[in-house]
């Protein structure tokens, strides 16, 4: 990244005050998940004698239907939501940047069959697919990961692909092909170093992405089990106490809402300050 993207970065953070706001939420929250042993409370003991309390000084979030400590457990379920969302993003990214630069560099008939899988791919219901998928495979955070991953990365490989066509009739690549330097060291010498904004931009929206879709998977059963939570597990076992217990429902939706709020008004803020108007102000 160079010095003018940072310095529009820079400045469109400091012109929206939403993102900064973002970037510490953002930033709370995972350092809360990976501190969550910290906690006095173990998020799986159970204590019936004290099972759906309301939140206290004691218990800030409450307690669950089995009295077990609601906020040390959403930051357990946080650690597991976050974790899903960055390790699929990982696996999308990576995907999506090759295929997609592999495309838009060859063109051709490599780009013609690369982006009619593409579009049958992307003309499948997605979350069915990942519902079917995660259905018939053991459950567990490694599979979650894997699945979404695989199934998510054909948006960037679109966005890439475009920017790739645009990149490589550049001076550089040009001068590059002539004086005979493979297609594989120009790939990652001169094209993937500068569309590496729009894959950042990407990418970020793809975490949102990848947490709604483990909180779905989770929701319907077919993420994380019992005892371990998830935001979306949590939901999930929250609706049969919505009448006695709101809370159960309230914070681990807020949570979610914030996260996904958070990515996505980052990820703007990367587009608008990578864009090529704000690159040439």
């Amino acid at each position: 990244m160079n010095s003018r993207l940072k310095d529009n970065l820079k400045y469109q953070l400091k012109e929206n005050k939403l993102g900064v706001i973002s970037i510490a939420i953002i930033i709370i929250l995972s350092l809360a998940s990976m501190l969550a042993f910290l906690s006095p409370y173990d998020p799986n003991k159970i204590d019936v004698m004290n099972r759906l309390a309301s939140p206290s000084k004691s218990h800030i979030f409450g307690t669950d239907d089995m009295g077990r400590d609601y906020f040390t457990r959403a930051l357990y379920g946080g650690r597991v939501s976050l974790t899903v969302g960055f390790l699929s993003m990982i696996i999308s990214t990576v995907i999506g940047t090759i295929v997609g630069t592999i495309s838009g560099y060859f063109g051709g008939r490599v780009d013609s069959i690369i982006m009619r899988t593409i579009d049958i791919l992307m003309s499948i219901p997605t979350f069915f697919l990942i519902l079917i998928v995660n259905a018939y495979l053991k459950p567990g955070i490694q599979n979650i990961i894997i699945i979404i991953g695989l199934f998510s990365w054909m948006g960037i490989a679109r966005i890439v692909r475009a920017e790739t066509i645009s990149v490589k009739e550049r001076e550089y690549v040009m001068y590059s092909k002539v004086i005979g330097e493979k297609p594989s060291a120009i790939i990652v010498k001169h094209i993937i170093p500068n569309i590496f904004p729009t894959v950042i931009v990407a990418s970020t929206l793809n975490i949102a992405n990848a947490i709604l879709t483990e909180s779905s998977l989770s929701f319907f059963g077919l993420g994380v089990r019992q005892p371990d939570s998830s935001w979306g597990s949590m939901l999930k076992y929250a609706q049969g106490y919505i009448g006695e217990a709101p809370h159960l429902a309230i914070f681990p939706g807020i949570l979610i809402l914030l996260t996904v709020l958070s990515f996505n008004v980052l990820g703007d803020i990367f587009r608008v300050a990578f864009e090529p108007k704000a690159n040439n102000d």
